[in-house]
């Protein structure tokens, strides 16, 4: 309508474009994943909100109306030009064109003046992805395929073999020319990973195994293990578990015992990283070595030797894991094979580095990571950074543990490792929650929530830390959910080691002042704990033991420092031990069972870190020890707020002042709706009001009658 509005009439007003930082807040805030978003809209408001208003990967209709209400609007040669181009997902050169439609000179001039399209180079494209999908869907389903067979034929006869693989393969799958999709497609596909381009590579593999019927099994299996390892890389884990499974049945009907190995062995790390469980894990590594180990040649038995490895080492079994991991780098070596040598180095640091902090270990783990970035092995960096910032973090060196976050980071993103990428993003969520920056962990736990391929474990695994994090800021929570046989037997399925998830459950257990549970939770971890021989999660569980009250069992491993210390009834040293870790909760829990002024200074930690519950306990410490007078110490900048609320909480107040929905809260704060409830429901039992009514009748009260 306002397109046909005429022009001495009508007052138009350019919107700016938008950045591709504020395109994906929006898309945040609108718990959507930003990725394609930018390309799709080129920032253009309008765009940009239709698409988020609409369900993933559609094309608004209200967008597509806008675009074909304009093309409506061209010359029947402008509207041929724009058709033609619209079948190109990316650019179209000027004389592609002109070889399909003639002299197109004016026809073109009117499209670039009418802003349908834009000329860069010789080339010509849509300004915005929308707007070519809605001038494409126009088209009539036959005049499509011609058009596309068009294409393909003159792309390959004006550009031989220097033609683009991958805009051949579109145009053959459009055009159905299934004998060069699937001629080409693989090559294509071999040609987008070697680029890091792995999403592009997985796009490619998933076209041709669509005709995979028509290929030889052999050729089958091979194409199913190479689109299996870029499903993985991009952390579609369904969809690899299921190639890998069609390739090992093929490999089996073929006879083919040593694939059928190393699909047996990859199957079960994905099956593990799916989270279908440890013990499962090793099992099948174990299948897998059986199989291998009946063959004359031994090429690929390093890395099924690395791959037990790893799964001992989850399972806490780190004496056999160094026996299998060093069999992997023994036999790597003298077989002169530097690519098993990389994962055999890898695994046998990591089954270390789970036993004790070890500085060998570190540098094994180092030189993998050296060697694979020469090999240019993608997925093993990637694997090896998490292994190097997962290690850090459980010895609680978080400067190190974010150092190599955001190293790995930023050579996965680059090449669409995604799988690695989303481990490295939640362990730094992890590490943010330690040094007690939970604001910025909170923003990092919904990021990860909105990632759309997030497997059952990787979400129990972030839910697992937003609810710790509820439960030290005091918010409401299922406290089913801390329920130890849960949590330790499923149905949840959470990444981390039993003992760690018991000594959570312990915590929680303390803040809600149910003494028997933290009994409970703590023997539940530490019988595990002691199976596995680890110190630093023995540690954790002993402590609460020795906080309670209760008996000790004894134990000879050498524990962590500000463990070792409190049990000794040193809080003072391990507060201390604690400090230049930068963990301030736990340097405040030590200081909690201290004298008068310990108590105060882990009052005063506990209240600037909002972890309110942690807070009274101490009050009441406190008070109990005789102390009188205990305030609730807020921060210096809500002193002066007439609430005594802190900055998030004076923002959400004056929201609800205005009478916003918790939904209009959480978009005007780009923080998720679950977020904002707990927010909440938390300044409600602050100011004592029992109702959103009841807040804006008190934002309406004099400042002087609130402090009475």
């Amino acid at each position: 309508m306002l397109g046909e509005l005429p022009p001495a009439s009508t007052r138009r007003v350019p919107l700016p474009l938008l950045s591709e930082t504020a395109v994906e807040q929006l898309a945040r805030q609108a718990g959507r994943s930003p990725r394609g978003l930018f390309h799709a809209t080129d920032g253009n408001p309008f765009f940009v909100t239709e698409a988020l208003e609409s369900r993933p990967g559609e094309t608004p209709a209200s967008v597509r109306d806008a675009v074909l209400a304009r093309l409506a609007q061209l010359s029947r040669p402008a509207r041929a030009v724009a058709e033609l181009v619209s079948i190109v997902p990316t650019r179209i050169e000027r004389a592609l064109v002109q070889s399909q439609l003639g002299s197109v000179s004016a026809a073109l001039d009117e499209c670039l003046d009418r802003g349908m399209l834009r000329a860069d180079r010789g080339s010509i494209a849509f300004r915005h992805e929308l707007a070519r999908q809605s001038v494409e869907q126009s088209l009539a389903p036959g005049r499509v395929v011609t058009m596309h067979g068009k294409m393909f034929h003159a792309l390959r006869d004006s550009n031989g073999d220097e033609a683009e693989l991958s805009r051949l393969v579109h145009h053959a799958e459009r055009a159905g020319l299934v004998s060069e999709v699937l001629r080409l497609a693989p090559i294509a596909a071999t040609e987008a990973a070697n680029a890091s381009a792995h999403r592009e590579a997985a796009a490619l593999y998933t076209l041709a195994l669509q005709h995979g019927d028509r290929l030889s099994p052999a050729a089958r299996a091979d194409l199913l293990e190479a689109a299996a390892l870029e499903f993985k890389l991009i952390h579609e884990l369904d969809r690899a578990i299921a190639a890998y499974d069609a390739a090992l049945a093929l490999r089996r009907a073929l006879g083919d015992t040593a694939r059928e190995g190393v699909n047996m062995r990859l199957l079960a790390t994905l099956h593990y990283q799916r989270g279908d469980g440890r013990d499962a894990y090793a099992k099948e590594a174990h299948a897998a070595i059986e199989m291998l180990e009946r063959l004359p040649a031994a090429g690929a038995l390093p890395d099924a030797y690395a791959t037990l490895s790893h799964a001992l080492a989850l399972a806490s079994r780190h004496a056999e894991a160094i026996v299998w991991g060093e069999r992997s780098v023994n036999l790597a070596e003298a077989l002169g094979d530097p690519q098993a040598l990389v994962i055999a180095l890898c695994r046998l640091g990591s089954a270390r580095l789970g036993e004790r902090d070890d500085e060998v270990a570190k540098r094994l783990l180092e030189r993998a990571l050296a060697l694979a970035v020469e090999q240019r092995r993608e997925d093993t960096v990637g694997s090896i950074f998490v292994s190097l910032q997962t290690f850090a973090l459980n010895y609680h060196d978080h400067a190190a543990a974010l150092a190599h976050a955001e190293r790995g980071l930023l050579y996965c993103e680059a090449r669409d490792l995604d799988q690695h990428a989303w481990a490295l993003t939640e362990r730094r969520a992890l590490s943010l929650f330690e040094l007690g920056r939970w604001e910025e962990a909170e923003q990092i736990v919904d990021r990860c929530l909105a990632v759309s391929q997030l497997t059952p474990m990787g979400r129990d695994t972030v839910l697992f830390l937003r609810r710790r994090l509820a439960a030290r800021r005091g918010w409401p929570d299922d406290e089913k959910f801390w329920d130890i046989p849960q949590l330790l037997q499923g149905p949840v399925h959470v990444e981390y080691r039993p003992p760690y998830i018991a000594a959570a459950c312990a915590e929680v257990a303390w803040l809600r002042g149910d003494v028997v549970t933290v009994k409970l939770a703590a023997q539940a971890g530490l019988k595990s704990a002691f199976e596995g021989g680890e110190a630093r999660l023995i540690g954790p569980l002993l402590v609460w033991l020795k906080r309670i009250g209760a008996d000790l069992p004894a134990w000879s491993q050498p524990l962590l420092p500000p463990h070792q210390r409190e049990l000794h009834g040193d809080w003072a040293g391990s507060a201390r031990a604690w400090s230049p870790h930068q963990c301030p909760y736990e340097e405040a829990m030590a200081l909690m069972f201290g004298d008068a002024p310990a108590v105060r200074r882990a009052f005063d930690i506990f209240n600037a870190l909002g972890a309110f519950p942690a807070a009274t306990m101490a009050r009441e410490r406190l008070r109990a020890m005789g102390v009188r007078h205990v305030q609730r110490g807020p921060q210096a900048r809500t002193r002066i707020d007439p609430h005594g609320l802190t900055r998030r909480e004076r923002e959400i107040f004056d929201l609800l002042a205005q009478g916003h929905s918790n939904q209009a809260i959480s978009r005007r704060l780009h923080r998720s709706e679950r977020t904002i409830e707990h927010h909440v429901s938390a300044l409600l039992t602050k100011l004592g009001a029992a109702s959103r009514a009841e807040v804006i009748e008190l934002a309406q009260r004099p400042a002087s009658a609130s402090k009475k």
